[in-house]
């Protein structure tokens, strides 16, 4: 009979072998000839070479038939990213070479509103979690400065333009999957804005906007209408699920871990100087943070497009598809454990002001929502609010609002009110330094 170390060598052996043999049968899937859902010649290439695949998931909201097409169109796994039947496939290389590597441009999100709520805010539970320290952390020796806008570098407003990201905004993932919750690697640019409270306790109770390195867009009322003990902290990027301490996913059998969260602390705070809240109107609810460090991008963090060009800044938002995402209230819960996403639509500012007849709504805001149950319940406060656009002749994700205030969380027919930041692009590039 074999001894023990007999066996447990075959046994290796065995293993080695059909790992082997699965590493080859994935490799040949890459680049071979397969049929498409709607049996059409096609190639075996990663989601990044094929536009048709792509232009489906840059739509804001995935119909159950769409998401059936995407995921009848897998033909295997490479280097954990999936590979998709593609009919006229771009930069397609010799089967026998290596894929493409792939340098991946920034992602989009969404979000709803939320009541100014800075009263009642939404406390997200922190769970102790691996942390980026590229550079090392400084602690802050400090409150973040709040209200005070450095121009002192005396840059044009050209020269501030250029400090916004060319690649922005693109929604890009290999994940192909439906429903509410948001893939690991989906709205990489939603921020988690920290406070400390009196009693030392650092708590999540706003959201953000990352729209270059080193700023994130926010509410004012985030910053402005805490409690005056909560002191502003931090800013959490590339954070999925709040209760785990790495984030992982597995989609197809395939495991996706995200690399460590960034906790940058905040080195200042700029509110809008015409930022007003009463009891009945809030104005000019928007901040920018400006963070200690530069932010690092990788697939789970990236930027927003902002909407710069003339037509965007112009643009009717009536009936115009939006999304909300992040960790906000859900039927069930106070906030969610994971990032949740959900579809609005733009409501006319008419039909809005009759929903709000005492908070002068102008067009410095925007509503959306008013769906049972369904909307602006997903976002945080200060959070953003999407929409796909048009850049470089490519579909990406721009921040159309600001989480500012509503009623009560998912009322028919009432909609949430949010910033609209298309008003206000002269300020934010206005206070963006180096």
């Amino acid at each position: 009979m074999p001894s023990e170390r007999g066996r447990v060598q075959v046994a290796v052996l065995i293993i080695a072998v059909v790992i082997v043999c699965m590493l080859q049968s994935t490799v040949a899937q890459y680049q071979n000839q397969c049929r498409t859902p709607d049996q059409r010649g096609g190639i075996c290439v990663t989601v990044s070479q094929c536009p048709r695949i792509l232009g489906l998931l840059n739509q804001p909201l995935l119909t159950s038939n769409v998401v059936r097409f995407l995921e009848a169109s897998r033909c295997g796994i490479l280097e954990k990213k999936i590979l998709v039947c593609c009919e006229a496939p771009e930069n397609t290389i010799p089967a026998n070479a290596q894929p493409p590597v792939q340098t991946r441009p920034p992602a989009t999100t969404n979000a709803p509103f939320v009541q100014t709520r800075l009263p009642a805010t939404t406390t997200f539970q922190q769970t102790q979690r691996p942390v980026q320290t590229q550079p090392p952390f400084q602690q802050q020796p400090q409150r973040p400065a709040i209200g005070q806008t450095t121009v002192g570098s005396r840059l044009s407003y050209e020269d501030r333009l250029r400090l916004l990201p060319a690649d922005c905004g693109i929604q890009y993932s290999d994940r192909i999957i439906g429903g509410e919750r948001a893939q690991i690697d989906e709205y990489p640019w939603i921020a988690l804005i920290q406070h400390r409270r009196k009693n030392g306790d650092l708590k999540f109770h706003c959201g953000g906007t990352l729209i270059n390195q080193r700023y994130v867009v926010t509410a004012a009322h985030c910053i402005n209408s805490v409690k005056t003990s909560w002191t502003l902290t931090n800013v959490r990027l590339g954070e999925w699920d709040l209760e785990s301490t790495t984030d992982c996913s597995t989609s197809y059998g395939e495991q996706l871990c995200a690399d460590p969260v960034q906790d940058i602390p905040i080195e200042k705070a700029i509110v809008h100087p015409s930022y007003t809240v009463t009891r009945m109107l809030v104005k000019n609810d928007i901040a920018l943070l400006r963070l200690m460090r530069l932010a690092q991008f990788n697939d789970y963090v990236q930027p927003i497009c902002l909407p710069l060009a003339p037509a965007e800044r112009s643009i009717s938002y009536d009936g115009k598809r939006f999304v909300v995402a992040g960790w906000g209230q859900t039927e069930d819960a106070p906030q969610s454990r994971y990032k949740l996403f959900v579809g609005v639509s733009g409501v006319p500012e008419q039909a809005c002001r009759a929903q709000y007849p005492e908070a002068n709504i102008d067009q410095t805001q925007v509503c959306a929502g008013g769906t049972l149950n369904k909307d602006s319940c997903r976002g945080d406060s200060g959070g953003p609010l999407m929409y796909v656009g048009q850049s470089n002749g490519q579909g990406v994700l721009f921040l159309g609002g600001v989480v500012s205030f509503g009623k009560r969380c998912g009322l028919e027919g009432v909609p949430g009110v949010y910033t609209r930041v298309n008003q206000y692009i002269e300020w934010i590039v206005s206070n963006l330094e180096p």
